[in-house]
């Protein structure tokens, strides 16, 4: 839920509690004051049986019409300050219920119009990982301009350190043909088990008979295939 929608509730639960709190405390302090009175009277009544006086009427029926006086203005107090939040609150409850499904039917249709190489684009989580020493500067700037959501940028001495999470691809970016890194690769992919599907870019091949099998396994050696191959890879997805 986004925190505008928070800031509805809070406002509602704000008002509402602040209202009847206020009643509550004059209810308290009104109706325990009135039960004073009644049990003065109380103790007024029992001793004149004792002594054999009599309480004036009269005293009574003021005591009485005072403290029922009191009560209507206190309660007069309550409605004035509890009833105004309570519609206040009500009133902006229907207004975030209203804004809250505005945004979602928003949202609904504009994923509705969306084609499906954005509904990817946007959708799957993407980690690229780099050798230690290779440049990743072309695939920053490639997934910025694509469209894609932001990738995780992760060196390949890293992969121990993320092997907890899940990604839909993951990207083995080999920008170089340096001995040191060719002769790494097909032991980096092994390595390369918290995604779903995994793509090669760069010089050469790597090889992966289970990959290759289970289509899990997808390439492009030129920046020009790049795009086209990726979408590839992950409509294919829906296969595995």
């Amino acid at each position: 839920m986004e925190r505008r929608y928070w800031l509805y509730l809070f406002v509602i639960a704000f008002a509402v509690g602040t209202g009847w709190l206020a009643g509550f405390f004059i209810a308290q302090q009104y109706y325990g004051d009135l039960e004073t009175r009644l049990q003065t009277l109380e103790i007024q009544y029992a001793n004149s049986l004792k002594t054999g006086q009599e309480i004036k009427m009269d005293e009574v029926k003021l005591l009485i019409s005072k403290s029922v006086e009191e009560v209507k203005d206190q309660y007069d107090v309550f409605l004035k300050i509890g009833l105004p939040f309570t519609i206040a609150a009500l009133f902006a409850s229907i207004f975030g219920a209203y804004r809250w499904a505005a945004d979602m039917g928003k949202q609904k249709a504009e994923e509705a119009f969306k084609d499906p190489e954005t509904l990817l684009k946007d959708s799957k989580r993407i980690l690229v990982l780099t050798p230690d020493g290779e440049n990743e500067a072309f695939l920053h700037s490639f997934f910025q301009l694509m469209g894609f959501n932001t990738p995780t940028f992760k060196r390949t001495s890293e992969i121990e350190s993320i092997k907890s999470q899940h990604f839909d691809l993951a990207v083995l970016n080999v920008p170089s043909d340096a001995p040191r890194i060719v002769s790494a690769k097909n032991d980096l992919i092994e390595e390369i088990t918290m995604a779903k599907s995994i793509f090669y870019f760069g010089l050469g091949q790597v090889s992966n008979t289970k990959l290759d099998q289970d289509g899990r396994l997808s390439y492009a050696n030129a920046k020009s295939q790049l795009y086209g191959n990726l979408i590839n890879a992950m409509k294919f997805q829906k296969m595995l």
